[in-house]
Parts: C-alpha cells; structure tokens; sequence
C-alpha cells in the first residue's frame, strides 16, 4: 500500500474515532458553570462582559480539547452559560 493511502486511512480512521467519542461525551452544565466561576474568580470578573468572555473561552477549550464536538450546539451552551452571569453577580454582592 502506498504510504500516502496509508496516511489518508489512518487520517480518516483518527478523525472517525473523535467523533464517535465526542458523542458519548455529555454537557455537564453544573460542572460547567462551577469551573467558569472557579475561573471568573480567579480573575476578578465583576462585569458581564468579562463574564461572556470566559464563557466564550471555557466552550472554546472545551472544543479544543475533543471535550465538546464543534457540531454541538454550543451556541445555546454559551447562552445557557452566559444567562448564569446574574447568579454569579449576587454572589459577589454577597462576598
């Protein structure tokens, strides 16, 4: 077999493994609000504009990784994320 077959198949196989995996992988939305906030913390974000930010990050990493497929709606996650910024603030009104 030619090796640029060889490559073009294992290319394909690899690429075919990551999207059969991402799709037992589940969006843990708790999890995912824990960890933006353990970030925004972290951080000092005290505004909703930092808050969409590290939101947009966190998706984007989460993607990066293979955690989340890009063919996910990760629109509405963002969103999702994004409408928690409320919670979020009462907290720090707490603190």
């Amino acid at each position: 077999m030619d090796h640029r077959v060889l490559i073009a198949v294992i290319c394909n196989f690899k690429a075919l493994i990551r999207k059969n995996m991402t799709q037992f992988l589940t969006f843990d939305f708790n999890t995912a609000y824990a960890e933006i906030k353990e970030r925004a913390e972290g951080q000092a974000i005290i505004n909703k504009e930092a808050w969409s930010m590290i939101v947009e990050e966190y998706v984007n990493e989460k993607i990066d990784l293979g955690e989340l497929d890009p063919d996910q709606n990760t629109e509405l996650m963002e969103s999702q994320l994004n409408a928690m910024w409320p919670e979020y603030e009462k907290n720090l009104k707490i603190k």
